[in-house]
């Protein structure tokens, strides 16, 4: 019985000691302190910036390329995709588009005028002699001054087609856009509303006329209205209650470059003889 004891003793004994030794041999467990909160990642999405629209129908820029160094991402995308192309609102405008003072630029001189200093837009209403209204605003506005002329009394020229013998009297300006050089007229037909203002008073009625033509020296018969010295005052285009309208149609077949047609306008007179020429609008159909 004793023996029986003392067994049991040791094996006791041995039990505390391998729970001893398990114990320092167990992982070592710690309970952390509650802390602040984690910082966030600096996550790149890898998407590129989007490219800028341009403007007036002009390709957008690139956009920018994605970043690489993400902390947790994938790697940055290629560049963003090209930004799209702004309105097309600049085209140019067509040939034969109604032109108008509201865009004064569009009139210039031709390479035959003598007269016309420089052409500019009026915003009056224009009143005849007789207090009516011809033309509300706005027109081109170009002042005519004809010099002195040797040739004010002579009765037999041949006007338009004698043109280049007065051609320090004879004021042209071109009637159509820059667009229509090259451009054919065939089968199209212009009209030119416009208005000649007398500068002061006169006693007869001077050489005088204006019609369409072209810069190279040919005129359109059918769109002009002139009178010789002396003629009567009904029929010349200076001065005139209503408004002059020229106009041409051109032929299927006609081959006139669009670009060369001209209105062109002259007057004789032994003096200076100051005037007005308001274009009010050109239009074709």
């Amino acid at each position: 019985m004793e023996n029986v004891t003392r067994s049991v003793g040791v094996w006791g004994v041995g039990l505390a000691l391998a729970a001893g030794l398990w114990a320092g041999c167990a992982p070592r467990t710690e309970i952390a302190e509650p802390g602040g909160q984690a910082g966030a990642s600096e996550v790149d999405d890898g998407n590129g910036t989007a490219g800028t629209g341009g403007s007036a129908g002009t390709a957008g820029t690139a956009g920018s390329a994605g970043s690489s160094d993400n902390s947790e991402g994938g790697v940055g995308s290629s560049a963003g995709s090209a930004g799209m192309g702004g309105a097309n609102d600049a085209l140019p405008a067509d040939c034969f588009d109604v032109m108008t003072a509201d865009d004064s630029a569009l009139l210039v001189l031709g390479p035959n005028n003598e007269v016309f200093p420089s052409v500019r837009k009026s915003t009056q209403p224009l009143v005849n002699y007789a207090s009516q209204v011809v033309f509300d605003p706005s027109n081109w506005e170009l002042n005519a001054n004809f010099p002195p002329s040797n040739d004010s009394d002579d009765a037999t020229l041949q006007l338009p087609e004698e043109l280049n013998e007065v051609a320090d009297n004879v004021g042209e300006v071109r009637i159509t856009r820059p667009e229509c050089r090259g451009l054919s007229a065939a089968g199209r037909t212009v009209r030119v509303y416009a208005w000649w203002k007398l500068g002061g008073a006169i006693v007869r009625t001077p050489t005088e006329g204006i019609v369409l033509g072209t810069t190279g020296g040919e005129w359109f018969e059918d769109s002009g209205k002139s009178v010789i010295v002396g003629g009567s005052e009904q029929t010349r285009p200076l001065n005139s209650l209503s408004p002059l309208v020229l106009e041409h149609t051109f032929p299927a077949s006609d081959e006139t470059d669009a670009g060369d047609l001209v209105l062109k306008l002259w007057l004789l007179e032994a003096f200076e003889f100051p005037s007005t020429l308001y274009i009010n609008r050109i239009e074709w159909e």
